[in-house]
């Protein structure tokens, strides 16, 4: 069994503007969805049946709205972790080559 692990920053980074391009793109695409609703109006008409209809389906719509807004910003919340994880490990290579080089003036291979 393989116990080898790597990763590679850029791809992080890459995912996470890939994970924030999806967020945006989502949040793009509700705005149109709200402005489309909006604009529609109620057809539902005046009377009785048609009022309670209108109260459930904009009951409705608010929850998915705000669903939707809220997986947009987990999305983006992902996005910033994966910024933070490439960050991280870009740092910690730099701290444990620099401790490696201290260490007796040793060449770090690749380095």
């Amino acid at each position: 069994m393989s116990t080898d692990f790597e990763i590679h920053p850029e791809s992080l980074q890459a995912a996470a503007d890939r994970m924030r391009g999806c967020g945006d793109d989502l949040l793009t695409a509700l705005e149109a969805l709200r402005a489309g609703v909006e604009q529609a109006g109620s057809r539902w008409g005046a009377d009785e049946a048609g009022t309670r209809f209108a109260e459930l389906y904009t009951a409705a719509c608010t929850a998915g709205f705000e669903s939707i807004g809220q997986l947009g910003g987990h999305l983006a919340d992902v996005a910033s972790g994966l910024e933070r994880w490439a960050r991280n490990t870009v740092a910690a290579d730099d701290s444990n080559t620099a401790a490696l080089e201290q260490v007796g003036g040793t060449q770090v291979l690749g380095g």
